[in-house]
């Protein structure tokens, strides 16, 4: 394998057929996938349309192998540090760990971990989020229009504290599907899509209830952003509103 060019996925195919090993149908791309996942091979950047990869231990390093309960606790750890505050089946549903294993890697950092007094069950947080949290905040509404699946929605096995019951089927209808959201200060409050028309991009967010005025123009700021993304220009509408409203970049 070429040691920083990295080889395509047509290249591997032809390497595997020379090697006499399986490279025809889905073949390929499950043996690109476990050579992944066991550390051998990483993508690197495109050449042109297409991905590349490359020996692992030439583009990151080599991998220093810890043990399983070590693994455990540094992945608790790292959860912990982007989604608060959570529970081991929070963990579990993530990761695709067992249960046993989720609480095995809650356990193993016990000492970090400080509960979170929440209506019907008791969720974590590390210790050293603390000051964060009590530290008192003053700033304006936080307003994020999310992608489809996008990973804060994907971080927990009960959306509650994201979303409200009466609103999730709106964004998670069921099948897998996790439609694009609008999250003001992390809650799930609406929901959106984006279409092109011409050289317009055409903005549709679709709040749950009245918007309050004051989320108006953070709104605007997330849509001329994604405009200015997609070198286009944006135009907003709030079907809640009733009105649309141009934006310029």
């Amino acid at each position: 394998m070429a040691r920083l060019g990295g080889l395509t996925q047509e290249e591997i195919i032809q390497l595997l057929k020379a090697k006499g090993l399986p490279n025809e149908g889905q073949a390929p791309v499950h043996l690109i996938a476990r050579a992944a996942s066991e550390g051998v091979l990483c993508q690197r950047p495109d050449r042109g349309k297409k991905p590349t990869y490359v020996l692992f231990a030439v583009w990151v390093g080599e991998l220093c192998p810890i043990s399983y309960a070590a693994a455990l606790a540094e992945l608790a750890n790292r959860y912990l540090k982007t989604y608060v505050p959570a529970s081991p089946a929070d963990l579990a549903s993530w990761s695709g760990l067992k249960m046993s294993e989720a609480r095995q890697a809650w356990q193993a950092i016990g000492g970090q971990l400080v509960p979170v007094e929440n209506p019907g069950q008791i969720l974590w947080m590390l210790k050293s989020q603390l000051d964060w949290v009590e530290t008192a905040q003053d700033w304006s509404p936080v307003v994020r229009l999310l992608p489809k699946f996008d990973t804060y929605l994907l971080g927990y096995a009960n959306r509650d504290l994201l979303v409200a019951p009466t609103f999730e089927k709106y964004i998670h209808p069921g099948g897998g599907l996790i439609f694009p959201t609008q999250m003001v200060d992390g809650r799930g409050l609406g929901i959106w899509t984006a279409r092109l028309r011409r050289s317009v991009l055409e903005v549709n967010v679709k709040p749950f209830e009245r918007l309050d005025s004051e989320l108006l123009p953070p709104i605007e700021l997330e849509a001329a952003g994604l405009g200015k993304f997609m070198g286009l220009k944006p135009f907003l509408r709030l079907k809640v509103c009733n009105r649309k409203i141009p934006i310029s970049i």
